[in-house]
């Protein structure tokens, strides 16, 4: 993630819900004086074979002093096969 303009690598502090392919549905990230906070929910889909639909979501940065940002998301979790 971009942060300050800065490349930042957010390790991964907490991790719950279904998974799917190592995501999980609820984790938390954190990197010196900000937290990530992803909230997905996953929906299968016929004919797709490996992966989910990321329907909505919402990814809330917050940084230590107050500040925080929360925008919506979706997408999903896939793996092409080879």
């Amino acid at each position: 993630m971009v942060v300050g303009g800065q490349t930042t690598q957010f390790p991964r502090t907490q991790a719950e819900g279904a998974q799917a392919l190592g995501q999980f549905e609820r984790q938390t990230f954190e990197q010196g004086d900000y937290t990530l906070s992803v909230d997905v929910g996953f929906e299968q889909r016929t004919g797709m074979a490996r992966g989910v639909v990321v329907p909505q979501g919402s990814l809330r940065l917050t940084q230590s002093g107050g500040w925080e940002l929360i925008m919506p998301v979706g997408g999903l979790v896939a793996c092409e096969s080879p």
